[in-house]
């Protein structure tokens, strides 16, 4: 009978050893899967926080964006008027390059055809661009210059510039030439404010464009553009 309380007694401890394994590792899984979706809705919060924070620099940027445009329309303004400079060239190239210097330095790209204006031209043209009825229309995503406008020092160095594409419809200028916003559209929408721009060249703006480059005898690639001179 002792014989057999000893196995007995080893089974049981045996059981309960298993027993207390088995409760272990019910226990163990079960905080593990707690600390997995703690983890998970920890990291999905984060990643929520951080989109919202990122969405939130975006609209405070656009937001400053229009504050920007607001102020331009408010009182529009054409720095190339106050500009030293002792020597402008109007230049014309065959593709369309987003700048008319190589990337990262100021070395011009190949020209097609140049003009070195004179003073009367360069206040023309210098007026034109800085004439809000110059703008007024929508422009198109792309920007592709075929024109150029560089105003030089006494050193031979660029003080200023003004790149134009009349199939894009619009210019980009350093110094920023904040006067073709006037025409741009404030609206309403949402806890902010948006602007539809209206940048490009108006007709009359082309038309003024088109009759400085030809009179400085520069060859235009077209009388009108099937988008922008329509009537």
């Amino acid at each position: 009978m002792r014989n057999l309380l000893i196995p007995l007694s080893f089974l049981n401890m045996m059981l309960f050893q298993n027993c207390r394994s088995s409760n272990k590792t019910i226990v163990y899984k079960k905080e593990t899967s707690q600390q997995v979706e703690a983890d998970s809705l920890t990291g999905r919060s984060t990643k929520e926080q951080r989109k919202t924070e990122e969405g939130k620099k975006i609209d405070d940027g656009y937001q400053r964006y229009v504050a920007n445009i607001i102020e331009a329309k408010k009182n529009p303004q054409n720095p190339f008027e106050k500009l030293t400079f002792t020597k402008a060239v109007l230049y014309q190239f065959k593709s369309g390059p987003e700048s008319m210097f190589k990337e990262g330095t100021r070395d011009l790209i190949p020209m097609q055809d140049e003009k070195v204006l004179n003073m009367a031209q360069a206040r023309e043209v210098i007026t034109i661009v800085g004439d809000t009825s110059t703008y007024g229309q929508a422009t198109a995503s792309c920007f592709i210059p075929r024109h150029g406008v560089i105003f030089y020092d006494t050193q031979n160095k660029p003080v200023g510039h003004i790149t134009i594409c009349m199939g894009c419809n619009f210019l980009e200028s350093f110094p920023y030439i904040s006067a073709m916003h006037f025409h741009s559209v404030i609206e309403d929408f949402g806890n902010g404010q948006s602007v539809r721009p209206m940048k490009g060249f108006s007709k009359l703006g082309r038309k003024r464009l088109v009759a400085f480059f030809k009179k400085c005898g520069l060859k235009y690639p077209y009388d009108k553009h099937p988008l922008f001179d329509e009537e």
